[in-house]
């Protein structure tokens, strides 16, 4: 027995109520919940963000070009603020022994050209050899504190030769004594002049003012032009002393002993222990800026320890955040750079990542 019965046809109607009532609720909460997220990335600004702690950082740099000298520090010492870490020599020995060559053949022709003049001016000249005397002697002096230096950086390298034992006891004991006797005799000058000095003083006082020899005796004049060129010169031969403007520990090196520094190039970077601060990055969209003031929670990473926080400052520009804080796939990307104030008893570590949370 065969059924002949056709199927019945289903209104299209009726499909589409099957189709509202069981499909379309889903599909629209599919897009709305889409829509929000949406919304809530591109247009609502988080009330938290990431950061990184930091420290203060101090580059010490050479102020005038120079060969640095007598480096007392190496990288990762600590050191206190003030304290000396190197010296930098602005003139090369041999220019400057060129220098006082000059000035002593100059002195010398002065010298000689008080000899004609009359006996009653012999007081007077007296007085301006006495101070020529004084020239000289500073002259030597400096000299002197030239060789003393160029031995000490040749007695610097025989202590590392003949801790290697690269160089003989006898050697060693030359270069030592030599150092030993130039020392001796920069300070029995440095003796003389002081008492040449007393004694020209003394000199000085018995002169009689507006006779020839003084002020606008040429003769003095001339003298008077080469004690400033010598100061000059005793100026450019002392070392400038390099001193630590933070306490810290120096994380960096530019410069070993015996390297030339230009004006203004890097000799090392201090840094100070410590967490001080932590530099927060607020990603785009920013629909609110960060309020002055403000109390935040800043929370380490690692240990998961939380300290409060204020924020003193906020960027005025979109910067670059840092590379280690890159979102996957992104080269570069800008944000809103905010600085927070920490506790300086907290343990973060400077470049630590930490997870910021405003209040």
């Amino acid at each position: 027995m065969q059924n002949n019965f056709e199927p019945i046809q289903v209104p299209l109607g009726r499909k589409l109520r099957e189709l509202r009532f069981r499909y379309l609720p889903v599909i629209v909460f599919v897009i709305v919940t889409i829509a929000v997220i949406s919304l809530w990335d591109y247009h609502v600004t988080p009330s938290s963000f990431q950061g990184m702690a930091e420290s203060e950082r101090s580059l010490v740099m050479s102020p005038r070009p120079g060969t640095v000298l007598e480096i007392s520090a190496e990288r990762f010492d600590a050191i206190l603020e003030g304290e000396e870490l190197a010296r930098v020599y602005p003139v090369d020995p041999s220019v400057m022994s060129a220098h006082l060559d000059v000035i002593l053949a100059e002195v010398e022709l002065i010298r000689t050209s008080l000899e004609p003049l009359a006996d009653r001016q012999r007081n007077l000249l007296n007085y301006e050899g006495r101070r020529l005397d004084l020239m000289n002697a500073r002259i030597e002096l400096a000299t002197t504190r030239i060789n003393r230096d160029r031995l000490q950086r040749d007695l610097d390298r025989a202590d590392n030769l003949y801790d290697q034992n690269l160089i003989s006891e006898a050697e060693y004991d030359l270069i030592r004594t030599e150092f030993a006797s130039n020392d001796i005799g920069v300070t029995e000058k440095e003796k003389l002049i002081s008492e040449m000095e007393e004694r020209l003083q003394t000199l000085s006082t018995g002169l009689i003012p507006g006779t020839p020899g003084s002020a606008g005796d040429p003769v003095r004049a001339a003298i008077n032009v080469k004690e400033k060129e010598l100061n000059v010169l005793e100026a450019e031969m002392s070392p400038i002393i390099i001193r630590a403007p933070i306490s810290g520990m120096i994380s960096q090196m530019y410069k070993n002993n015996g390297e030339f520094a230009a004006e203004g190039e890097p000799i090392f970077t201090i840094s100070a222990s410590g967490a001080r601060y932590v530099i927060g990055f607020v990603r785009q969209p920013v629909s609110r800026l960060p309020e002055l003031g403000a109390t935040v929670e800043v929370r380490s990473r690692s240990r998961r320890t939380a300290y409060q926080g204020q924020i003193t400052h906020v960027g005025t520009q979109m910067e670059p955040i840092h590379e280690s804080m890159l979102r996957p796939g992104q080269t570069v990307e800008y944000v809103l750079p905010v600085r927070i104030l920490i506790s300086p008893d907290s343990d973060l570590i400077p470049g630590e990542l930490v997870d910021i949370t405003v209040r």
